[in-house]
């Protein structure tokens, strides 16, 4: 699996280290929204970092150089860390998983007024992402003040939040390896923070979406974004990862709440425009086996599905009671 993170140890004890930053954003003028805010600002926020950073001359941006697949400055340069990192080590991958997720509240009101303010979460996974984030808090801060969102480019201020940053230490003891029935924790919730688009592969072969996702599917989400960063160190041994899905698989909400979701969105490098569709919404469990639980709180973390790094596919564990058998913490 790619190792484009940076992680710390040998293969056996490597750590992953997740550093989430809360900003404060408030308007500071009118005009058209979307609910969810996602692209838009990954949009804004790439623009603006990339021509901070970028060694390329800039009429290369849409010809030779549109994308940083190869570029040799690729290890000096945070824009290509945080934003479009190598697949290094492993050369039959595309890409390297992309190890920066910019997080808006969702959802927002589709008319912006001065003066309100909401949430943005800066998530950087691994060293490389952590070691760009003050370049990056300094894109997001240029683009509120010179680009704006969306049609009417509504600007805005940032602020850090009073909260200090989140850092989260993950390591493969983190990660049960086996699906175990008893430790069980009690009224779980698993909440979506950010519309989530996952899809899967039909008998035809072809990708569709999932239209209404279940603990299985969340699973599977969280155990492939868990190996992308971490790789082998995220592999469970043997047919484990097998009964770890049987398991889940097997298990049924007491209470779903989704609604669809739908939006459109343009990039800003292809000039296109596409359509997302995908589910918003919570799921309530009366009891889940505890082996289940830090995989789904790590993908909560990372993000999962498609459009992740726009904030897309996230997700908070909840249970009143807390997990005395141990839980991925901060």
């Amino acid at each position: 699996m790619p190792d484009a993170v940076e992680s710390v140890g040998s293969p056996l004890t490597r750590q992953l280290v997740i550093e989430r930053h809360r900003l404060v954003v408030e308007l500071r003028t009118g005009g058209r929204l979307v609910p969810w805010l996602g692209p838009a600002f990954r949009g804004i926020t790439a623009l603006r970092h990339r021509a901070s950073e970028c060694r390329q001359p800039r009429d290369t941006w849409q010809t030779t150089w549109q994308y940083c697949r190869g570029c040799p400055h690729m290890p000096d340069c945070g824009y290509g860390q945080a934003f479009e990192p190598d697949a290094a080590v492993n050369k039959a991958s595309r890409d390297a998983p992309r190890p920066l997720v910019i997080a808006p509240e969702f959802p927002v009101a589709p008319r912006a007024r001065a003066g309100v303010r909401f949430n943005l979460d800066v998530t950087a996974i691994g060293e490389a992402a952590i070691n760009a984030l003050p370049g990056v808090l300094r894109a997001i801060v240029d683009a509120g003040r010179f680009d704006g969102l969306g049609p009417d480019r509504v600007r805005f201020n940032v602020e850090r939040s009073e909260e200090p940053p989140l850092q989260t230490v993950v390591g493969p003891a983190t990660l049960p390896t086996r699906a175990t029935p008893l430790p069980i924790v009690r009224d779980v919730t698993i909440a979506l923070s950010s519309p989530l688009f996952l899809r899967e592969r039909g008998q035809a072969g072809n990708r569709r979406q999932i239209a209404r996702p279940e603990l299985v599917h969340l699973l599977r989400a969280s155990m492939r974004v868990a190996r992308d960063f971490l790789g082998d160190a995220a592999r469970c041994p043997g047919r484990s990862h097998i009964d770890l899905d049987e398991m889940a698989a097997a298990i049924q909400p007491t209470k779903v709440r989704l609604q669809a979701f739908a939006q459109d969105k343009a990039s800003h490098r292809s000039q296109k425009r596409f359509g997302m569709e995908g589910v918003t919404g919570s799921w309530h469990f009366a009891t889940l086996p505890a082996c289940l639980v830090p995989w789904l709180q790590l993908g909560g973390m990372l993000h999962c599905g498609g459009h992740r790094i726009a904030g897309g596919g996230g997700w908070e564990v909840s249970f009143p009671a807390g997990l005395a058998t141990g839980g991925m913490r901060p």
